[in-house]
């Protein structure tokens, strides 16, 4: 993902937390370059879905937390 010519690579802290976000997918490819996902970044979330590209590399604490919908964490 790119957000005015700046690669992204880190799901914040809390980044998506408390959100009604139900599926998240990433693109696959030698472009992908998300290595964390934050303290917190999911925290309490709808989300049901997730497939983590190959890149992510770190796991904050509590990143899928009260994730009470969460059935699939899958990788890309």
């Amino acid at each position: 993902m790119q957000h005015n010519n700046v690669n992204i690579t880190t799901i914040g802290n809390s980044g998506f937390a408390n959100s009604q976000i139900t599926t998240i997918y990433f693109e696959n490819g030698d472009n992908n370059q998300y290595t964390t996902i934050g303290i917190s970044a999911f925290y309490n979330s709808d989300i049901q879905d997730i497939d983590l590209p190959s890149s992510i590399k770190d796991i904050k604490e509590g990143a899928f937390e009260k994730c009470n919908s969460l059935t699939n964490i899958g990788n890309i």
